[in-house]
């Protein structure tokens, strides 16, 4: 007996479709994971944009420092950290180097005066750029809740970039590149 070609077709589930290797299906889920983090990540950094407020802050010397006399010469990590910060402690060798290669300003927040601030520093073999903000009044006019919180402001005194919590030096350095020629 021999089916007819009606009943064959009808019996047919239709073209076989390649089903793709668990590999790529992986990958492809993975690049949209990473493509909806990163717009997120964008949107939130769009946030933080607009002019960074502008100040005069004395250094550990007393010296008067102001954010535009800094941006001169082009884009500037401005870092709020403080003494009493164990997130800050983790991150200082990394932002002192990036302080001797680079347009870093630091700003001890709510840590004392220069006396107690620089003691700290001695102590550590920190030699990066420190502003002292000892009221927090200058981290409250930059809207930052907590430390470590660095902006990267472009020559023209715009916040391009802002990340609050931890980083890393080749993070910080690429967003210090990308302020160049954005």
């Amino acid at each position: 007996m021999s089916e007819s070609p009606q009943a064959i077709e009808s019996g047919s589930s239709g073209p076989q479709r390649r089903r793709l290797p668990l590999w790529l299906l992986l990958l492809v889920e993975l690049a949209l994971l990473l493509a909806i983090t990163f717009g997120a990540y964008l949107w939130l950094q769009g946030q933080a944009m607009g002019q960074a407020p502008g100040f005069v802050a004395s250094n550990l010397q007393g010296e008067a420092v102001s954010l535009e006399q800094s941006l001169a010469d082009g884009p500037v990590l401005l870092r709020f950290w403080a003494v009493w910060c164990p997130n800050c402690q983790q991150e200082e060798g990394m932002i002192d180097h990036l302080a001797a290669n680079g347009r870093v300003l630091t700003v001890a927040t709510q840590s004392g005066g220069a006396a107690e601030v620089a003691a700290y520093m001695e102590a550590e073999a920190l030699s990066m750029p420190t502003l002292l903000d000892p009221d927090g009044v200058l981290m409250s006019r930059y809207g930052v809740q907590g430390v470590p919180a660095t902006f990267i402001i472009d020559r023209e005194g715009e916040i391009r970039f802002r990340v609050m919590g931890l980083s890393s030096e080749w993070g910080l350095r690429l967003r210090l590149w990308a302020a160049r020629w954005l």
